[in-house]
């Protein structure tokens, strides 16, 4: 499979180290800000890695989001992707915020794993975040994008999630529409970058 969970300390370091080089070194967002208490590794978070080849080229992050925190609050830093890091979805076109995300649609099967993400996910708490999506500047437009959602969205709903949300950067917004989510916001900054939340029922 070219997206896999995370599951080994070496693909946890593959997952960082394609951080570091979207968010950190190529958006210049400030390393308190990227990284935080779900990329501990005993917090209940999926970490999800791409590769072609040996090479990891992508990456993304899924949490059960906590309903009782706002969620322009809830993992404040740049959108992941995020001012909650999670704006920084940086995918083909994409940081939860974005760097750039694909345009290919969005669906697909993975094989179910276990991860500490299963463990948070009860009758009251169906809603997932995404965030930390990120790929590779000379991976981009290849597809890479749309296969790391695929992959989020089968494990989310493996996991009992019937609702995912993420904060995208409003240069990628065409690519989350293309994989079905709505914008459900006004725009607004993270981490000095424009975006915009968006949701998706699954």
């Amino acid at each position: 499979m070219p997206v896999e969970l995370a599951t080994t300390s070496e693909q946890r370091e593959d997952v960082f180290s394609v951080r570091r080089r979207v968010f950190v070194n190529e958006q210049d967002i400030s390393e308190t800000l990227e990284w935080d208490e779900h990329d501990n590794p005993a917090a209940p978070t999926a970490h999800f890695i791409a590769y072609s080849g040996s090479q990891p080229v992508g990456t993304a992050r899924l949490r059960v989001l906590n309903e009782s925190v706002p969620d322009d609050a809830d993992n404040s830093v740049a959108s992941d992707s995020g001012s909650d890091i999670d704006a920084k979805i940086s995918t083909d076109t994409d940081t939860d915020t974005d760097t750039d995300a694909d345009t290919d649609t969005c669906s697909g099967n993975t094989k179910q794993s276990n991860c500490n993400l299963e463990t948070a996910v009860t009758e009251t708490t169906t809603i997932g975040k995404v965030e930390r999506v990120a790929v590779l500047a000379d991976h981009r437009n290849q597809g890479w994008g749309a296969r790391l959602m695929q992959t989020v969205e089968t494990h989310a709903r493996q996991c009992g999630l019937s609702i995912l949300r993420l904060h995208g950067q409003t240069r990628v917004e065409s690519f989350y529409n293309a994989c079905g989510y709505s914008t459900v916001s006004d725009v607004f900054e993270e981490a000095g970058i424009p975006h915009v939340s968006m949701e998706k029922r699954l």
